[in-house]
């Protein structure tokens, strides 16, 4: 979801000043940032996830691609997969290709419509050849 940000806040520290530390998974032990944002989609919620490079440049006013959770009574956000951004690209591009090739059949039609109203229709040649000269003997 594309939301614009109105507020961002960013700790490496809990609220007795320590450092906030990752407590499971792969980099259990290792410590953490935490990123809180706001939007003009969710108001006055806060929507909590954790920081990396690409956030870390986010601005207040700045339109981002986030993946919003509910859990419970909080709102979180994960960065929006690799795979996924690539297949809504691939998916926006086949809209646009679709709307050009009905475009290109649409302009197609009428230079049909055009080539039969001026008699160049498909039973008829579309360049005269001199009488004293047979198109087959052309060697090329």
């Amino acid at each position: 979801m594309k939301v614009k940000l109105t507020k961002i806040a960013r700790y490496t520290t809990d609220k007795n000043n320590q450092p906030l530390i990752l407590k499971s998974g792969k980099n259990a032990g290792k410590p953490y940032t935490s990123v809180r944002v706001q939007t003009d989609q969710h108001g006055e919620r806060w929507i909590s996830g954790f920081g990396d490079d690409i956030n870390a440049k986010w601005t207040e006013g700045q339109e981002v691609e986030i993946v919003v959770e509910e859990k419970g009574q909080y709102l979180n956000f994960n960065m929006p997969s690799k795979v996924g951004v690539l297949a809504e690209t691939v998916k926006a591009q086949e809209s646009v290709l679709t709307e050009i090739a009905f475009k290109v059949g649409l302009i197609y039609n009428l230079q049909q419509e055009i080539a039969k109203k001026v008699g160049l229709g498909a039973d008829k040649p579309k360049y005269e050849y001199p009488e004293d000269i047979n198109p087959e003997d052309i060697p090329f």
